[in-house]
C-alpha cells in the first residue's frame, strides 16, 4: 500500500494527545448540556488542542502558532510562540507541554516560557499528534507514518516508520505503551523499542483520536460516528455512537471517557456510551477534549473557545466505602490502630471529619466506653475509585492496668456525615477508661506516615 499524506492536517489534529498520570477518577451521569459552562473565547483564531493534567491547569494551541494556558479560573492571553499552526499539545504536569506544528517542528514549555520550535521531521511533513506521558518521554506522528520520540532533551533525529498510511493520533500512558491510530481505519502499539504491525480494525474508515489511560485500556473514535475500545490484546469492533464525525477522546480511566464531535456535541462512556449532547450551540466544531478527571474536562472550538465541564464531587456514602486495618503500633503501654477507609464505588467521593467509633463487646454490642476526638486538623479529602482516607484509634492496652481492662471484640465504625456503619472484628485488651482515659480518635487524613 502506497504512502500518503494525510489531506486535512487541522483535522488530524484533533486528537487529544495523550492519558493524564493522575490520581484517576470512574464516571458519573453523562455528560448533559446543562453541565457544561462556555463558550468563554480565549482566543481569536480556530483552537485545535487542548489538554489539562488537572483542574488547575491547561494549554490550549491554534491555527496561528498561538498558545495559551488556563491556572484554574482564567485563559492567558493567546502567545505567539509559532510560525505556523499548532495542531496538538500534550501536558502531563503544569510544568511540562509538548507541542507540534504543521511543519514538522516541535517545541516545548517548561511551565513560564515556551521554546523554540525545533524542527525533527526533516521530510517536512505535517505532524498530527503528540503524547507526553513525563516530561522525559514524548511521542509525536506524522502524516507519512512516522513517529519520533523525545528523552527529556532531544528529539530522536531518525524517524520510526510505523505505518503505510497518515498516522492520525498517538497516546502514551507510559515510556512502555503507545498505541496509534491512522486514517484507513489501522491501528499499532509500542512495547517501548519497537511499534507493532498495524491492523486494520475500522473497515477503512478515518480514526480521529485515540486516548490510553494504561496499556490495558484506550479508546479510539472515527470519521463515521464510531467508537472503539482496546483492552491490551485486541480492539473492540466499531460501535455507532453518534450520527456525525467524532473529532477527540479523552480518557482518565477506564471507565471513563469523554469525546466531542464536529457539530458541537459532548458524550461519555462509563461502559458504554451515553447519547450525545449539545455543548456548543454556535457553528464552529469542537476539536479536541482533556479530561485529568471525570469531574472535569475541558472541550475547544474551531472558533476559538472553551468550554468548561465540572462536576459537584460528592460526600462518600457507607455503601460505597470498605473498612480495613492497616496497621497497629504501640509505645509506653499504648496501641495506635491505622485503619482506611476505601472508596470501591464507581465514582470520586469526599470524607471530612471525624468517624464515629463504638467499640463492641462479644455479641457485637456497643460497649458503654466513650470515644474522645483528639484534636487535630479537619481536611477535606477527596478520594478516587480504589484510594483510601485514614485515621486513627489509640488507646492504652490492657498490659498496665491489669486487672482494670476489658476486652473490645471488634470497632464499628461510621463514617463522617453517614447513617450507617461498617464493622471490623479484632478483639483487643484496652484499660479502663478511668485509668487510662478514654480512647481517642483522629478526623479523616489523606496519608499516614511512613506509607
Amino acid at each position: 500500500m502506497t504512502r500518503h499524506r494525510a489531506g486535512n492536517a487541522i483535522l488530524h489534529a484533533a486528537a487529544v494527545v495523550g492519558a493524564v498520570a493522575i490520581g484517576l477518577l470512574a464516571p458519573s451521569a453523562a455528560l448533559a448540556a446543562s453541565s457544561w459552562s462556555g463558550p468563554a473565547g480565549i482566543d481569536a483564531n480556530a483552537l485545535n488542542s487542548v489538554s489539562c493534567p488537572s483542574a488547575s491547569f491547561c494549554a490550549a494551541v491554534d491555527g496561528a502558532g498561538g498558545a495559551t494556558t488556563y491556572n484554574g479560573s482564567t485563559w492567558s492571553t493567546p502567545a505567539a510562540v509559532d510560525t505556523t499552526s499548532l495542531v496538538a499539545v500534550s501536558c502531563p504536569s503544569a510544568s511540562f507541554c509538548a507541542a507540534v506544528d504543521g511543519a514538522g517542528s516541535a517545541l516545548t514549555y517548561n511551565g513560564s516560557t515556551w521554546s523554540t520550535p525545533v524542527h525533527i521531521d526533516t521530510q517536512t511533513n505535517t505532524l498530527t499528534s503528540v503524547s507526553c506521558p513525563s516530561a522525559s518521554f514524548c511521542v509525536a506522528v506524522d502524516d507519512l507514518g512516522e513517529a519520533f520520540t523525545y528523552n527529556g532533551s532531544t528529539w530522536s533525529t531518525t524517524a520510526a516508520a510505523v505505518d503505510h498510511n497518515a498516522l492520525t493520533a498517538v497516546s502514551c500512558p507510559s515510556a512502555s505503551f503507545c498505541a496509534a491510530v491512522d486514517d484507513a481505519g489501522g491501528a499499532t502499539t509500542y512495547n517501548g523499542s519497537t511499534w507493532n504491525t498495524t491492523y486494520g480494525i475500522d473497515a477503512n474508515t478515518a480514526l480521529r483520536a485515540v486516548s490510553c489511560p494504561s496499556a490495558s485500556f484506550c479508546a479510539a473514535v472515527d470519521d463515521a460516528g464510531n467508537a472503539l475500545t482496546y483492552n491490551g490484546s485486541a480492539w473492540s469492533a466499531p460501535a455507532a455512537v453518534d450520527n456525525t464525525r467524532l473529532t477527540s477522546v479523552s480518557c482518565p480511566s477506564a471507565s471513563f471517557c469523554a469525546a466531542v464531535d464536529f457539530r458541537g456535541n459532548a458524550l461519555t462512556y462509563d461502559g458504554t456510551w451515553s447519547s450525545p449532547a449539545a455543548v456548543d450551540s454556535s457553528s464552529p466544531p469542537l476539536m479536541s477534549v482533556s479530561c485529568p478527571s471525570s469531574s472535569f474536562c475541558v472541550a475547544v472550538d474551531f472558533g476559538g473557545n472553551a468550554y468548561k465541564y465540572s462536576q459537584l464531587v460528592r460526600a462518600c456514602g457507607t455503601s460505597q466505602l470498605r473498612l480495613s486495618l492497616v496497621r497497629i503500633l504501640g509505645a509506653a503501654g499504648h496501641r495506635s490502630w491505622d485503619l482506611a477507609l476505601r472508596n470501591a464505588g464507581g465514582a470520586a467521593c469526599t470524607l471530612r471529619g471525624y468517624p464515629t467509633v463504638r467499640l463492641l463487646d462479644r455479641r457485637g454490642r456497643p460497649l458503654r466506653v466513650a470515644v474522645a476526638r483528639r484534636r487535630s486538623r479537619v481536611v477535606t479529602v477527596t478520594l478516587a475509585p480504589g484510594q483510601r482516607a485514614f485515621f486513627t484509634l489509640t488507646y492504652v492496652d490492657g498490659g498496665p492496668c491489669i486487672p482494670h481492662f476489658f476486652i473490645a471484640y471488634g470497632l464499628s465504625v461510621t463514617p463522617p456525615r453517614n447513617g450507617r456503619w461498617l464493622l471490623l472484628q479484632r478483639h483487643s485488651t484496652v484499660c479502663s477508661a478511668s485509668l487510662g482515659g478514654h480512647p481517642t480518635i483522629t478526623p479523616i487524613r489523606a496519608k499516614l506516615d511512613g506509607i
